[in-house]
């Protein structure tokens, strides 16, 4: 590759790290074609880029987009996969196709600003997409309140019953005050 497209490929390549939410590098050692293949057909069905890198081109990336946390991971062989609005889908998607081919191993994360090693990838994996937590928080603010409306549709509810037996007995007595002769 000439210089002028080295520097083109780093160029894209740091403009794709500093757009990106999620940051996820991986060891691709020991992936057959076809596996490489269907792992790109999965991220890619999630909106995720996939790409191997050469270490010195992505070093220079990294260090251009201030991510330069992920620098000293860029040894061996490496693949990078990012996204762009879910931070968390590259990792929803590696940590399946690991569970299914055991590799790639992955190296580490760069989420929403913060480095993260390759045993806590997993845990970044199990969280649920960002409109599924939405609705967990919004429900869990949402119940304190309807609890509340519940309480006091219940106390109004008793109230509306008393009263209504009250408006029965009256009823109830003044028929049979009624009936009685007067002496």
């Amino acid at each position: 590759m000439a210089r002028p497209e080295k520097e083109a490929a780093v160029a894209e390549l740091a403009r794709e790290f500093e757009q990106a939410s999620g940051i996820y590098l991986a060891d691709f050692t020991g992936l057959t074609v076809s596996a490489v293949e269907e792992l790109r057909r999965n991220l890619r069905a999630e909106g995720v880029h996939y790409r191997v890198v050469k270490n010195t081109l992505a070093r220079l990336a990294a260090t251009q987009a201030a991510r330069e946390e992920l620098v000293p991971f860029f040894q061996g062989p490496t693949a990078v996969a990012w996204g762009g609005e879910d931070a968390v889908a590259p990792a929803r998607v590696l940590a399946r196709f690991i569970k299914e081919h055991e590799k790639p191993a992955l190296k580490a994360g760069l989420v929403e600003g913060r480095l993260l090693a390759s045993r806590d990838l997993a845990r970044v994996a199990a969280l649920p997409q960002r409109e599924v937590l939405y609705s967990q928080l919004l429900g869990t603010l949402q119940a304190p309140l309807t609890g509340l409306a519940m309480v006091l549709t219940g106390v109004m509810r008793n109230l509306v019953g008393v009263l209504s037996e009250i408006e029965k007995k009256r009823e109830a007595g003044g028929e049979a005050g009624s009936a009685t002769p007067a002496s």
